[in-house]
């Protein structure tokens, strides 16, 4: 998400950027708002993506109301409690790819990569099934 830098303020020969700046981030706002999207978000999409799935997959698995059957020999509660493992998977990977945009150590890259792809498995094949 882009968010207004208020720290540019405190240098007021900056005047004229601190204006520009903050149209631009109205501008966009705007846009975000009719479109959902900006140009902006466009340009690293990845970013904008896990910024926006993280906490909506959070809160699918939070304000749970309903739960797809993954598998029919289940009862009620193990199909709740097998939905919300396959929700933390899909979190806990769209977190990994957080961690490797944000530059992570070598060592970690390859754990973070492993979940990553394991959460997408299972992103990909519960997709149509992320509904409330």
């Amino acid at each position: 998400m882009i968010k207004p830098h208020i720290y540019s303020w405190k240098k007021p020969y900056n005047w004229t950027e601190n204006i520009l700046e903050c149209l631009t981030w109205g501008h966009r706002f705007i846009i975000r708002g009719a479109r959902g999207w900006c140009y902006a978000d466009a340009q690293s999409l990845d970013d904008y993506l896990i910024s926006i799935l993280i906490p909506a997959l959070t809160e699918l698995k939070k304000s749970r109301q309903s739960y797809p059957i993954i598998d029919e020999n289940l009862s009620d509660e193990e199909s709740v409690e097998l939905w919300n493992e396959k929700l933390d998977i899909m979190i806990k990977g769209f977190e990994a790819a957080k961690s490797i945009n944000e530059a992570p150590s070598l060592d970690s890259l390859y754990k973070q990569e492993r979940l990553f792809k394991k959460g997408m498995r299972e992103f990909a094949k519960y997709f149509f099934e992320l509904w409330d």
